[in-house]
């Protein structure tokens, strides 16, 4: 099941470039490195590590201007 989340993104030549933080279930993970990025035809998404070791994928829809956590 995906998750909707909250993201601050970097925004340099296009949005998002790239997550900087965001928030799931109360709890702010910051982003200390981008592992992965890929692209599909609708969406990018990104494997990130967060401040607390974790890993995550997350991705943005263009289509629906939202973002997700993409469980595993």
């Amino acid at each position: 099941m995906n998750e909707r989340i909250s993201v601050e993104a970097y925004a340099g030549a296009f949005y998002p470039e790239r997550p900087i933080s965001f928030v799931r279930k109360g709890q702010k993970f910051v982003v200390v490195d981008v592992v992965k990025q890929w692209r599909t035809p609708d969406e990018i998404h990104f494997y990130v590590i967060a401040d607390d070791g974790s890993g995550h994928e997350v991705a943005y829809s263009f289509s629906r201007d939202k973002w997700q956590v993409i469980a595993r």
